[in-house]
């Protein structure tokens, strides 16, 4: 049984989300917003009654995004001191930040968000926890479904993914 406590506990980066001032809760194309399940939906609007959008892809699923702040292009749940309104009730999406799983043909990979202030200091506590995170979110849907939300609502995998297909066509031209 997945404990959320608990993981919220291990996966928390406050500390270096502070400073940063919560740059992946800017929910402008570049970060995105997280990918949230009907369940989740429930289960945040116990604590804040917040708009979320719905989503239907390509496969007829649903799913839901974090509706930003208009002027801001802040996340709902982000209060003026950069910090989460719902920190104990997190999206798993956001919990696993800056770790993301993403599908690679028939397997599913792991990529981390070298943006992200944290990124230097994940101990392999804290992405072995990431990972199981992510796995679970990746697993609450159909693959068309997560790779629609990626493709249209997560800025950072994409950018990601063009420089690690550059870097491994560039070191397969250096040997």
């Amino acid at each position: 049984m997945f404990n959320e406590v608990f993981m919220h506990e291990k996966l928390s980066l406050l500390k270096y989300c502070i400073p940063c001032k919560a740059k992946c809760c800017k929910t402008g194309r570049l970060i995105g917003s997280p990918i949230l399940s009907r369940g989740e939906i429930s289960r945040i609007e116990k604590t804040a009654n917040r708009r979320f959008k719905k989503i239907t892809s390509p496969a007829g699923e649903d799913y839901f995004i974090i509706r930003e702040q208009k002027r801001t292009k802040r996340c709902f749940f982000l209060t003026e001191e950069n910090k989460c309104y719902i920190q104990n009730k997190k999206p798993l999406d956001c919990l696993c930040y800056p770790v993301k799983a993403i599908y690679d043909n028939h397997s599913i990979k792991f990529m981390i968000d070298n943006k992200c202030p944290a990124a230097r200091h994940l101990s392999k506590k804290f992405l072995k926890n990431a990972k199981i995170t992510a796995l679970k979110s990746i697993k609450r849907f159909n693959k068309l479904t997560y790779e629609h939300w990626l493709d249209n609502y997560v800025g950072w995998v994409k950018i990601a993914q063009k420089k690690l297909k550059y870097c491994q066509i560039t070191k397969s031209i250096i040997k």
